[in-house]
């Protein structure tokens, strides 16, 4: 959990202090909400605002993948 709140500061510290001010946490907030706007567009194949496994199927870059098999 260390590791994770130390790469998030380190992301997000724009003016390289260690620690992040309001401003700089509301920006790196702002840019993971863009990132994950595109990654689920990007997954909503049939774009009707809902994602569903045939359209993480039927995503072009993860049709080589075998999403059948379950994970144990």
């Amino acid at each position: 959990m260390e590791e994770k709140a130390s790469e998030i500061i380190e992301e997000a510290d724009i003016s390289g202090d260690g620690s992040l001010t309001k401003q700089e946490f509301i920006g790196y907030m702002h840019e993971n909400d863009k990132r994950a706007r595109i990654i689920f567009n990007e997954l909503d194949t049939d774009n009707d605002g809902v994602l569903k496994i045939t359209d993480i199927i039927n995503h072009e870059e993860l049709k080589h993948l075998d999403l059948r098999k379950r994970a144990r």
